[in-house]
């Protein structure tokens, strides 16, 4: 009848501008009136425009938040944006905007579960500019006390934007400011968060904040790829434990404070909830003042392989006080180094400073002079890769260990200044000092190339015709068809 289908329409929710939440075919004016309308089941729910309301997924939850590109969430005063309560899940998409205006609260905070694959989350009246002031309105842009999950391991950067102007507060903080404080903004409190709180980041961009990533006490951190650029203090810093294994880290400048900037800074200080636990297994870090420094009080042991780090200052070092061991391997390292010789390891890769003392007196080691600089190789794989960058006039000292070498172009001198064993192109370099250069090898000939210019002779087509027409220096090559120079190494270790 018409009574009953009027009587339907009366309770559903009504449409009208002020209702800017949809879930299924329904709106609603805010998101908790959406959320209700789940019931128990999982559910997603759009923000349709741009609204300001403060929003909390609890009562264990789970829901996908989609916020199109386009359209932005901001807080209610003095309130987070979104707060996910534990044992409830939110999932974010739609790559639109989350903000945050008030001072000391973030756009997200978690307690429970939070994926976020694509949103700009941002805090636009951020009002820091140094380290040391707040401006009276400053925060981080993620706080996670939970489990949360950054980007997508198939998403692209560019899809999931976190940044800040500010210089006050970290852009993203993982773990607890002091695990023991009973408020739970600050510490750990059973039954409100997660003793643990442990962060992923697969994929993002991420910029601003006295540290781009702060994990703290307690905290378990895990970053498989993303950008990173810190111009304040570090693009990441870690208390508790992560685990890099790509990415690209970067600290694009300096605030005018003249403290020191680091690309990862790690500082295992408390025996407890900051042990400092670092292993790098893969990413891009670029330095300015240190691109990996330690100043633990505690003693982890740092592991780094497969790295590319650049920097104008050090590329590895350690304070004063530090307890810290790093071992480094399969890396390609450029900067200065400030360590002992007990707290750095290195078992291979390529390096601009000596490595030698903080080198196993069992592994090969080489350096390659070239246009003025050096460039150091630590195991036979490196050296063989380093010294067929070689050219002519390049300069390869062998300075450890058995190294065998092939293919190295004309004109370059090898040096064998250790006691191994060290070929170059089958040929024995003497141990101690001996010294050889690679000769001039002639591209491969066109046919008419050392032929007799007359077409009316004969062709020379084997060694003894070769020798006969242009002198013993030639050779019949199969492989060239040609007459060729023979292939001679030049010893320079008697004269």
């Amino acid at each position: 009848s018409i009574l009953s289908v009027l009587m339907v329409l009366a309770l559903a929710a009504p449409v009208s501008a002020e209702n800017v939440w949809s879930n299924g075919n329904n709106s609603y004016e805010s998101f908790s009136s959406a959320l209700s309308a789940c019931g128990d089941a999982d559910c997603e729910i759009t923000l349709t425009s741009s609204t300001k309301e403060s929003i909390t997924v609890d009562g264990g939850k789970n829901v996908t938040l989609n916020i199109p590109s386009g359209v932005t969430l901001t807080n209610t005063d003095a309130q987070h944006t979104i707060l996910v309560s534990i044992g409830s899940e939110l999932t974010i998409i739609g790559g639109g905007t989350i903000d945050n205006v008030s001072n000391g609260r973030a756009p997200i905070f978690n307690n429970g579960t939070c994926n976020i694959q694509s949103a700009n989350i941002v805090r636009s009246a951020e009002a820091s500019d140094s380290e040391t002031s707040s401006g009276g309105n400053s925060y981080y842009n993620i706080l996670n006390h939970g489990i949360m999950t950054i980007g997508t391991k198939d998403g692209k950067d560019e899809d999931l934007k976190i940044t800040s102007k500010g210089s006050f507060s970290s852009l993203v903080a993982n773990g607890y400011f002091s695990f023991s404080s009973d408020n739970p903004t600050n510490g750990y409190v059973e039954g409100t968060n997660h003793e643990n709180p442990t962060l992923t980041i697969n994929s993002g961009t991420f910029s601003g904040g006295i540290n781009t990533v702060k994990n703290d006490d307690n905290g378990i951190l895990t970053v498989n790829g993303g950008k990173y650029a810190n111009v304040t203090q570090a693009a990441i810093q870690n208390h508790g434990s992560t685990t890099i294994n790509d990415g690209y880290f970067s600290i694009d400048g300096k605030v005018d404070s003249g403290e020191d900037t680091f690309v990862v800074d790690n500082c295992g200080c408390d025996p407890v909830h900051d042990l400092g636990e670092l292993k790098i297994t893969g990413g891009t870090f670029i330095g300015s003042d240190y691109a990996i420094f330690d100043r633990s009080t505690q003693s982890p042991k740092i592991m780094i392989s497969n790295i590319t780090l650049d920097t104008d200052g050090y590329a590895i070092a350690f304070n004063s006080t530090s307890n810290a061991t790093i071992d480094i391997s399969n890396s390609n390292v450029s900067g200065k180094v400030s360590a002992t010789d007990t707290q750095l390891n290195i078992q291979s890769g390529t390096y601009s400073f000596d490595p030698s003392k903080y080198v196993d007196n069992t592994v090969p080691q080489a350096s390659l002079s070239s246009n003025g600089s050096t460039t150091y190789a630590v195991s036979d794989g490196f050296i063989r890769s380093l010294s067929k960058q070689s050219k002519s006039g390049d300069k390869i000292i062998i300075t450890n260990g058995d190294v065998e070498l092939t293919g190295i172009p004309q004109g370059v001198s090898i040096k064998n200044a250790g006691t191994g064993k060290v070929t170059v192109n089958g040929i024995e370099v003497a141990a101690n000092g001996g010294e050889i250069t690679t000769p001039v090898t002639p591209e491969k000939p066109s046919r008419p190339t050392y032929r007799p210019s007359s077409p009316s002779k004969d062709l020379p087509s084997n060694t003894k015709e070769c020798q006969k027409e242009f002198g013993d220096e030639y050779i019949w090559s199969d492989e060239y068809d040609a007459c060729v120079i023979k292939f001679m190494i030049v010893d320079t270790s008697t004269r």
